[in-house]
């Protein structure tokens, strides 16, 4: 294991040279770290990585191409920058505090042995990662998952959703079916966009809007389900670049989803749901 010391706050590798920031802003060159040898500063470290309380930041590339296996984040550290840990292929475990936020959304791409990432706050946590399985616990307008999207399989929702956020689902490739619980009343703009494996999705009786381009080429859906007996709010380009080819709604609103605004152009497409 490698252990950060608690007096550090920021860590930032550029070039062959790996740099560390006291709090003095005098900076101390680190030579070697179990032997790395790369652009970026722990190419050649595997296992787990410790980062004691005080670090601020986690820079960009920061464990870039690293071979670390797991990581736990402290409170202080209040941002990990875009592709901070991208390419990190042997990384199976973060957590992360609420507090922290995540920038960009590639922090993690490419990270394809993730198996487990979660906050580790008490009061409460936003969204866990587990063996392909994202849960998102509350509503929130800052979708810190954006950069696992890449290995998500399945979707779970805890109770009192209200909204999904714009971008929530992008490039979920090998996301197949979706299933928005009831409760929820939009779906932001972008949310599903270029989540291209997505075959069938449902949609609950409380769903009052469907924003702009929230299915923006996610080009595998066949089957679009929705149970609102009144029509959701949809933009021009809502389903922009898609080839679905059935709308299925309560059969009492059939022709209420035929002449509705935006609606009328799937008017072809639109058919009451299939009774068992």
């Amino acid at each position: 294991d490698y252990i950060m010391q608690d007096n550090i706050t920021n860590v930032n590798f550029a070039g062959d040279v790996e740099f560390i920031s006291y709090i003095d802003g005098d900076y101390y060159q680190v030579t070697e770290i179990l032997g790395y040898n790369s652009n970026y500063g722990f190419e050649d470290y595997s296992g787990r990585v410790i980062l004691l309380n005080n670090m601020q930041q986690i820079g960009e590339f920061a464990f870039s191409s690293s071979g670390i296996e797991s990581i736990e984040i402290p409170d202080s550290v209040t941002i990990i920058s875009e592709r901070a840990f991208t390419s990190c292929h042997s990384l199976k475990s973060i957590i992360i505090p609420n507090t922290t936020q995540i920038a960009g959304s590639q922090a993690f791409l490419y990270c394809r042995a993730i198996k487990s990432v979660s906050y580790s706050n008490t009061d409460g946590t936003t969204y866990n990662f587990e063996n392909g399985v994202l849960t998102i616990n509350s509503d929130t307008d800052d979708p810190r998952w954006l950069s696992l999207n890449q290995l998500v399989l399945d979707l779970k929702f805890g109770t009192g959703i209200t909204k999904i956020p714009d971008w929530a689902f992008e490039y979920c490739h090998n996301l197949k079916k979706v299933n928005i619980p009831e409760g929820v009343t939009t779906l932001g703009e972008y949310c599903f966009y270029l989540a291209d494996g997505i075959e069938e999705v449902t949609l609950p009786s409380t769903i009052t809007e469907i924003s702009d381009k929230a299915f923006n080429l996610a080009s595998g859906i066949k089957t679009f389900k929705i149970l609102a007996t009144t029509p959701p709010i949809i933009d021009t380009k809502t389903f922009y670049q898609t080839s679905i080819d059935y709308f299925y709604v309560p059969a009492e609103s059939v022709e209420a989803y035929k002449q509705a605004t935006n609606w009328a152009n799937y008017a072809d497409k639109i058919f009451a749901i299939p009774t068992v």
